[in-house]
């Protein structure tokens, strides 16, 4: 009750949207996240207002509630860089344990090329055409961005020394908090036992330290994902690998008798951190959007052998490149860094991908209207198809229904007159 209407009145909205969508097979169903998880709430305009402070900036100002007994009583007020004609009509409010971020979209009165406008423009293009406005990008570990226009991305040696300290603070909370949890584990016992203060304290500071070291790779991502989105003329190709897949365990090895063998899993556990502090789907998600932004398009091609491809001649071996950094090529004799020649490896399957028929085509868009309608039909013949499996399926089961009911009588009345 202390939530203003209107807060309740969008989350309700929201989350039936959510299920709507899920029972459609569009998306999964809605839950609620944890507290470690960051989490928002939908705020529409009869709960803030906007000053205008200059040409560039405006002052968006949290009401308490909507009522006019607390008129000009605000929570709080935040200056945002755009001018108050420019700002929506809601906004979003997130928070991340004692962290609080505001977001809000505004119309920046830049043109910029449709997806639909790219795609028609790049059709027209010849191949020489094409190498000219696109460019191959690698990512990797020992380089986190490596372009075909000869252009290297990484973190500076400033933020590998502040991420470095972070780790080292990081790991000797953690022995401090396993210390204290196991002594207090002897003394209380270890079933349903509430934390410690010392307990909680030090679980807090070891969230803070992620929270430093999760800044400092976003900010490293924006910077990047900044320079590429700059830099490409028009389009930009990545690779679309899965680094779900990339950082998977290794399976357990038994032997005959049942014992367990050396299956790697130390060594995997090193690379399987390298490749998540070199923040690769971070960065090409950034890319993304920055590069839409500007009116320039980003697509993925195929990552297969792209590191052992030459790029000249289009060999593949995994002898052509025996060590990280080096590729020769056993059939031509290209030698050069190996992240250099997949970036060029990228870009010609890029521009191989733009002047297939596969580019042209459009995507087939979910047509939710006939699942609907599928829907509908199993609701009302009482297929198995269609199961209830929760108090929210069945009123929507019986709306279903109501409306089938009474869009039929109307059919039989119509055929009457």
């Amino acid at each position: 009750q202390e939530l203003p209407s209107q807060i309740r009145r969008n989350a309700g909205a929201k989350w039936f949207e959510a299920l709507k969508a899920a029972r459609l097979g569009i998306r999964k169903r809605p839950k609620i996240k944890p507290k470690n998880k960051k989490r928002n709430c939908y705020v529409t305009n009869e709960l803030f207002d906007i000053q205008a402070l200059d040409e560039e900036r405006c002052l968006i100002q949290i009401k308490k509630d909507a009522t006019k007994k607390n008129k000009g009583n605000y929570l709080c007020g935040v200056v945002m860089p755009f001018p108050k004609e420019e700002a929506a009509k809601s906004l979003y409010l997130s928070r991340k344990g004692s962290r609080f971020w505001l977001s809000m979209s505004y119309n920046n009165e830049v043109e910029v090329l449709h997806e639909k406008e790219i795609k028609t423009y790049v059709s027209t293009l010849s191949e020489e055409q094409l190498d000219t406005v696109v460019i191959g990008y690698d990512l990797g570990v020992k380089r986190q961005v490596t372009g075909s226009d000869k252009s290297i991305h990484h973190r500076s040696k400033d933020e590998q020394h502040r991420l470095e300290k972070l780790e080292i603070k990081k790991a000797k909370y953690q022995r401090r908090y396993a210390r204290k949890a196991r002594a207090n584990d002897r003394q209380q016992g270890t079933k349903k036992r509430k934390r410690t203060q010392g307990e909680v304290k030090l679980s807090k500071k070891l969230a803070k330290y992620s929270e430093k070291k999760a800044a400092i790779q976003r900010n490293n991502s924006h910077h990047i994902s900044k320079a590429i989105a700059d830099s490409t003329p028009l389009i930009a190709v990545f690779e679309d690998i899965k680094i779900n897949n990339m950082v998977r365990k290794p399976k357990a090895k038994q032997d005959d008798k049942g014992k367990w063998l050396k299956n790697g899993a130390a060594a995997k556990r090193g690379l399987n951190k390298a490749i998540l502090n070199a923040n690769m789907g971070q960065i090409r998600a950034f890319s993304a959007y920055k590069l839409k932004a500007q009116g320039k398009l980003l697509i993925k091609v195929k990552a297969h052998y792209s590191s052992q491809e030459c790029s000249a001649c289009g060999f593949t071996d995994k002898d052509n490149r025996k060590t990280q950094t080096d590729f020769k090529c056993l059939s031509c004799g290209l030698a050069m860094n190996a992240d250099d020649n997949a970036s060029w490896v990228l870009k010609k399957r890029g521009i191989e991908y733009l002047r297939s028929e596969a580019f042209s085509q459009e995507k087939t868009v979910r047509k939710t209207g006939i699942r609907r309608k599928k829907a509908q039909e199993q609701a009302s013949s009482g297929s198995g198809d269609y199961v209830s499996r929760s108090p929210a399926n069945a009123t929507i089961n019986d709306a279903l229904n109501s409306q089938l009911t009474v869009s039929n009588s109307g059919l039989l009345e119509a055929r009457r007159l």
